[in-house]
């Protein structure tokens, strides 16, 4: 399409007509119409009913100007109709198939990130503790699956997290809808962004990023076998920040097993989580406390994924927004000290950037570490002598 059609489709006033206002209100992340009322839903997650009238007329031009965009008719032979602008994705629904009416979904997909570290701590979303922990799981190259359901927030953590990634570290990230727009959130960073459709299906993007020398593969949703490749890719030593439907990181592994096309597969697939993944963090939404209408988003559940020999384990350290345990994994106070990180749970990074809105970076300088054991630099951590030479002797074991 032409520039100029984009334009029109992101700015047109008379295409929205009297959902314009709320289109260009960027607290405005949704705006779906049922075929009688139209409801919105803002950045915190607050949905209402909006007072406006939507006439059939409306309807229609409208439905037809998205069908010029697209070059594809609505009708009964073809009840979905989507188009997608940089900043917009649009789904339009037929009578034939919506039985309460035509229905009309406008979801917002802007570039920049929505979360800032100083939102994070004064609205509860996260603690410092929390978001020091996953700052140094990034720096300490830690594979994460974000799980949550349908409406939790995982793409916009996914954004946010891959802020921290240092710039010289090629991120290429694969999506059906572009929702993560990582070259506008980090402009100065080495990124690949890929879109895939019929003709250049999630596996043929996986599969093609092995040529393409990435430091992190960023998938923005695993669905099905695509999960495969992707874990085939991490297991040759790929980084990689992704999201998962699921409503509790314990149910990560299997649920991934669950996306395998055959037992073999799926036998596979548990090993190699175990092995592979090492982070899963749920993002959930409880009721707000101060208006029953509105539910607030948080970081639930952070966990790690490792194994011991043949015993596999899901080491749980926040459970419903609280922190449960600050003793960690060997694996995982290995890698951390290997970027010189000493105390996990505490970083200069977040207080400066607790200061900074949505969206500001700068570059991160890595400091020097002390050659401590892993243990004495978690000095707030209690850790039995035997237990932890046991930890050690055993993943030294499974890793050689």
């Amino acid at each position: 399409m032409e520039q100029e059609s984009i334009i029109a489709i992101e700015e047109s006033e008379d295409l929205y007509g009297v959902l314009y206002p709320y289109v260009k209100d960027e607290k405005i992340t949704d705006i779906d119409y049922n075929g009688k009322d139209v409801w919105v839903r803002d950045c915190n997650n607050y949905k209402r009913k909006i007072d406006v009238e939507i006439t059939d007329a409306w309807v229609a031009q409208f439905t037809q100007r998205i069908s010029n965009y697209v070059s594809k008719e609505l009708n009964v032979q073809n009840p979905k109709l989507e188009a997608e602008t940089p900043k917009l994705r649009l789904s339009i629904i037929h009578e034939s198939a919506a039985v309460t009416g035509r229905s009309i979904c406008i979801r917002k997909t802007p570039p920049y990130v929505r979360i800032s570290v100083g939102d994070a701590l004064k609205s509860g979303y996260a603690d410092a503790k929390c978001l020091s922990l996953l700052y140094h799981c990034i720096k300490a190259h830690q594979v994460i699956m974000i799980g949550g359901e349908p409406g939790a927030g995982k793409t916009e953590l996914a954004k946010f997290l891959s802020q921290f990634i240092p710039a010289e570290e090629r991120v290429i990230t694969i999506e059906d809808s572009l929702e993560w727009h990582y070259q506008d959130i980090r402009p100065d960073a080495d990124c690949v962004s890929l879109q895939t459709g019929k003709y250049f299906t999630i596996d043929d993007a996986i599969t093609a990023c092995l040529r393409q020398n990435p430091k992190w593969l960023n998938v923005s949703e695993l669905r099905g076998a695509e999960v495969q490749p992707y874990m085939k890719n991490i297991s040759g030593g790929m980084k990689g920040i992704t999201t998962i439907h699921v409503d509790d990181v314990r149910n990560i592994p299997d649920r991934m097993c669950n996306m395998c096309d055959s037992p073999a597969a799926r036998d596979r697939m548990e090993t190699d989580v175990y092995s592979y993944l090492n982070v899963g963090v749920l993002v959930s939404q409880k009721q707000d406390p101060d208006n029953p209408e509105r539910k607030v988003r948080f970081i639930d559940q952070v966990a790690f994924f490792y194994r011991m020999g043949d015993r596999k384990y899901v080491h749980v350290v926040y459970e419903n927004g609280m922190l449960v345990t600050e003793q960690l994994p060997e694996k995982v106070l290995y890698h951390m000290k290997r970027e010189n990180i000493g105390d996990v749970w505490n970083t200069d990074e977040i207080q400066k950037r607790s200061q900074m809105p949505a969206g500001e970076f700068y570059q991160y300088v890595p400091t020097v570490g002390t050659e401590t054991s892993f243990f004495e630099k978690q000095q707030h951590v209690s850790i039995d002598p035997v237990v932890a030479d046991i930890m050690h002797t055993s993943w030294k074991e499974e890793t050689e």
